[in-house]
């Protein structure tokens, strides 16, 4: 998960449930998110083309979808799907996976909110020469061509949202789609076979960052004594 350093400005504390924290004053101690909250960035019912950047231990579709079950009936990944019938989930989609993106069918708008752990942003993305529907794993935006690494970005021709895309022309991103951003699904064109990981913009991170309290998470330490 994201690290932190924090610096104490007091000679102890107390943790959720009051279990004493003793820390030296003016010491720094490093803390980790062991879990966040993801809100997917659904804006109508119908399909959505969603990925996730928190997943937890158990990413299975009613798992995952606990909380809202009963607004969600088909799942569509690439080349494979799942619909509900009687409350049970029927087809070769029984789990999301941290690199794919999906088609979401919502029967009504909801507050699509998950909670799980933070998805590794440097997952590796195995391609192959074609059309692609993949995730996007960092919690911010950032711009297309500063994403893709410079020595393959030649090799993606198109990039597909829902209702958005871009082309590459002569070397240049031409079309709405600007941004990757998080929560979001894409269909990627690439000419050949090939792996990637996103490249990490510092500004986007260091405002995501400043942006930080207004997420969900829990926290420990380490090494500094009981969880807070």
């Amino acid at each position: 998960g994201d690290i932190y350093t924090i610096r104490v400005n007091s000679s102890s504390g107390a943790g959720a449930n009051y279990e004493p924290i003793v820390f030296a004053n003016g010491s720094e101690a490093m803390i980790s998110v062991i879990s966040k909250s993801q809100h997917l960035p659904v804006y109508h019912d119908g399909n959505n083309l969603l990925s996730f950047n928190v997943l937890n231990e158990n990413p299975s579709i009613p798992n995952v979808f606990e909380c809202f079950e009963g607004s969600v009936n088909k799942v569509i990944g690439e080349g494979v799907a799942s619909t509900q019938i009687a409350n049970e989930w029927v087809g070769g989609l029984q789990s999301f996976d941290p690199t794919d993106g999906y088609w979401i069918h919502f029967t009504e708008l909801v507050d699509a909110s998950i909670f799980g752990s933070p998805v590794d942003e440097n997952l590796t993305y195995n391609l192959h020469d074609g059309n692609n529907l993949i995730s996007y794993p960092l919690s911010y935006a950032q711009e297309v061509s500063s994403s893709i690494p410079d020595d393959i970005e030649n090799e993606f021709t198109a990039i597909i949202g829902e209702g958005i895309a871009a082309t590459q022309l002569g070397g240049q991103w031409v079309g709405a789609l600007t941004h990757f951003e998080p929560g979001k699904g894409y269909w990627v064109n690439v000419m050949s076979d090939l792996s990637f990981s996103y490249d990490s913009d510092m500004l986007a991170r260091e405002s995501n960052q400043m942006l930080s309290s207004t997420n969900k998470y829990d926290i420990k330490l380490k090494g500094y004594g009981e969880s807070i």
